[in-house]
């Protein structure tokens, strides 16, 4: 049985260093690009997938109208994801980075195939010691519980790739930063898994950059991403306790705010708001939405419409749970996550009991403010209908793990019997709760988050 495992590992990292190979390879001789010389200030972490046309230009969404401001002293450091698309989607690729408001610099082109070879070497060694370990001692006793048929799998399975990419992905903003001397690099990276070396990797140059984390997300201490433990880190980056963070933190809500300030009391922690709902689009006429749904369920013979709103891996919640209700006198509309939505739909096909449409002529927002009632799991879609006082319901199954606050102020079920009762009726909130669900989560729903930013940014 060991050897087997041992096998299907090695098998795994031969691939893994087969496929980060040939991308290094391909991206230092596809994307070949003079890089202009700049006033080296502020650089921006982005994924390509982050990446989305705004009206004439390119932007990450996640800075949204931040990187429309300061162009001159201002860079993206791109990430790149390693598959086929570096060829497939090349002239679709360059398209998308000419129209960009920054000048770029492409982050997989900072590894070299000797970094690689050492990653791999290296954490095949460790493979090999954590392996012996294994056998001598069971390391995953928790409060006199063994844990090891759950986390024993999931630590092995880390170095079959996982482990090497974050430490690849470290290794090359290292590299970039050894030839770039910028003073801030603002990035969206915040805890999440492989994050952590960023920040070790980073402060072992010589001079290193400001690290500057923006909260892009709904903070909830049901995500282990946000699960942070004060005794962890150390005020000193060379004491006992020491863990990678950043130095200065921008949340999105004040509930993330108060807790960070307990946690890192000596690190400067500012609310900014949202990014990203700069970029959305309010201006709509729900008559001509509501007129046109209405339509739809007419022709259907249907009585109610609901929305489902959907965020990423999200979708067998909310399936299992609706799949208990009974919705045959609902025309039901897909919302999915706007990045996910073949994925979501197909999900859907195959495992929901009810018929559903996908409306592409209108934004989950227009659908939202026509329905009956807005049913979502953990997208902050919610949060946003609740906010504008909108008919809103979270469901959780009894099978599924909350990821998300279930206390956050949406009205949530978990028996589905309960599900026709608020179908029926809108649940009535106070202004001052409505008001306090707005600070926890987006501080301010204003449109000035860039504008705080960059004050914040040019104040320290």
């Amino acid at each position: 049985k060991n050897f087997f495992l041992f096998f299907y590992l090695i098998t795994q990292l031969i691939k893994k260093l087969i496929s980060n190979t040939i991308a290094t390879i391909l991206v230092k001789f596809i994307y070949i690009k003079k890089n202009k010389s700049l006033s080296k200030l502020n650089c921006f972490y982005s994924h390509e997938t982050n990446i989305i046309p705004f009206k004439k230009i390119n932007l990450d969404r996640q800075y949204a109208l931040a990187t429309t401001k300061n162009k001159k002293k201002s860079c993206y450091l791109i990430q790149f994801d390693h598959n086929l698309n570096i060829i497939f989607k090349l002239l679709n690729r360059k398209n998308a980075l000419s129209k960009l408001t920054l000048h770029y610099f492409i982050l997989n082109k900072y590894v070299s195939l000797r970094d690689i070879l050492k990653v791999y070497f290296f954490t095949t060694y460790l493979l090999i010691k954590l392996l012996y370990l294994l056998r001598k001692k069971n390391y995953f006793v928790i409060k006199n519980k063994d844990c090891s048929l759950i986390l024993k799998p999931l630590l092995i399975e880390s170095f079959a790739g996982r482990i090497q990419d974050s430490l690849l992905h470290a290794i090359a903003i290292k590299n970039f930063f050894k030839r770039e001397n910028y003073k801030n690099f603002i990035t969206y990276g915040e805890f999440y898994s492989g994050w952590r070396s960023v920040y070790h990797f980073i402060k072992t140059n010589k001079f290193s950059p400001k690290i500057i984390c923006i909260n892009h997300g709904i903070y909830s201490e049901n995500n282990l991403s946000y699960v942070l433990i004060k005794d962890e880190f150390d005020k000193n980056d060379n004491g006992l306790f020491y863990s990678p963070k950043p130095d200065i933190f921008l949340t999105q809500g004040i509930k993330y705010f108060k807790r960070l300030k307990k946690i890192f009391p000596y690190k400067k922690v500012y609310p900014v708001g949202s990014f990203k709902y700069e970029l959305a689009d309010y201006k709509f006429n729900k008559i001509i939405v509501k007129k046109k749904l209405n339509k739809i369920k007419n022709n259907q013979n249907k009585k109610k419409i609901i929305a489902i709103c959907t965020a990423i891996n999200d979708e067998t919640n909310i399936i299992n749970f609706l799949n208990k209700c009974s919705l045959e006198n609902c025309l039901i509309i897909l919302c999915p996550h706007p990045y996910f939505i073949k994925t979501s739909n197909s999900i859907f096909k195959k495992n929901f009991n009810y018929k559903f449409e996908i409306i592409k002529n209108f934004s989950t927002r227009e659908i939202a403010s026509a329905v009956d009632c807005v049913v979502t799991g953990w997208s902050a879609v919610g949060l946003e209908c609740l906010i504008k006082d909108l008919n809103v319901l979270k469901v959780v199954d009894d099978s599924t793990i909350p990821l998300q606050e279930v206390d956050d102020g949406i009205p949530t079920i978990t028996n589905y019997v309960e599900f026709n009762k608020y179908l029926q009726k809108k649940a009535h909130f106070s202004k001052p709760f409505l008001k306090k669900v707005k600070e926890n989560f987006f501080y301010k729903f204003d449109n000035k988050t860039s504008m705080r930013f960059w004050k914040i940014l040019n104040n320290i």
